[in-house]
């Protein structure tokens, strides 16, 4: 197992793991809720559980609005009601406050139980923070990857994005299951399709360099291209390095097949 405090591996690419947040949810704690480890950047992810995985429920929806309202305590006794009636979605969000210190103390060992409770439910948003809190030495004592990238596949399975950037990230790097380029190539271009910006521009360096399959550098244009038109910091360079090894044809037909990409990703209305 991995001490805590021990180093990530240094890589060329993003190795940094993502928490999974509730869309519209802010917060100042960021360093709190998701980390880099070799790039020293702070990320906020902001992302929904799929659709027909919340359980509709007005007083669960009155508690997201408290949450979101900051009104933390009122939130807070709305979801420990409906967790006793094994509402997954409350569970995870009782998880996320623990997590954060958010109206509560911050109390590691207390989300990861309360992860634990949805996450046996198959609610993939806790599977991913659970996975998340194994992963990152959060109160569970040691890491244990293992047990992070079986919680990442089951969410991953599911198509939960986050887990499966976070799935491809361990298996590019080795921890908690064999380094595999090809299977890591595979779940960061499930997560890049649905607009994760780190696997899109993960997915474009290995294109370029070849990590799970032959070198194409219009495949890592592309995808260097996609991340960058999504805010991706570091794409930009990357875009503009490969942009000269390809010729004036490769070049447009590549931006012509990010553009479709990308409109694919942001559900442009068809014209």
């Amino acid at each position: 197992m991995r001490d805590a405090k021990s180093p990530r591996k240094n890589t060329g690419y993003c190795v940094f793991r993502q928490f999974l947040l509730p869309r519209g949810f802010r917060v100042n704690r960021l360093i709190t809720l998701a980390r880099y480890s070799q790039l020293l950047r702070i990320v906020l992810v902001l992302a929904l559980a799929p659709a027909t995985q919340v359980i509709a429920d007005e007083r669960f929806e009155q508690a997201v609005k408290q949450f979101n309202g900051g009104e933390y305590p009122a939130a807070l006794a709305a979801f420990e009601t409906l967790a006793d009636e094994n509402h997954a979605p409350a569970q995870y969000f009782i998880g996320l406050m623990y997590a954060a210190g958010l109206g509560v103390p911050q109390n590691y060992w207390k989300a990861s139980s309360s992860y634990l409770l949805a996450a046996d439910q198959g609610y993939a948003p806790a599977q991913t923070n659970l996975g998340m809190l194994y992963d990152e030495c959060l109160g569970i004592g040691q890491c244990d990857p293992e047990r992070a990238v079986g919680w990442y596949r089951l969410a991953a399975q599911q198509g939960e994005r986050t887990a499966q950037y976070n799935l491809a990230v361990m298996y590019s790097i080795g921890e908690g299951v064999a380094r595999d380029y090809w299977s890591a190539r595979k779940w960061y271009r499930k997560a890049a399709e649905q607009g994760d910006l780190a696997a899109q521009y993960n997915l474009g360096y290995f294109h370029e360099n070849g990590l799970g399959g032959r070198p194409d550098d219009m495949e890592a244009y592309i995808w260097y291209r996609v991340a960058a038109a999504g805010g991706f910091i570091d794409a930009q360079p990357s875009l503009d390095a490969i942009a000269h090894r390809l010729n004036a044809a490769q070049l447009d037909q590549a931006k012509g097949v990010a553009d479709k990409r990308l409109c694919v990703i942001r559900h442009c209305p068809r014209q």
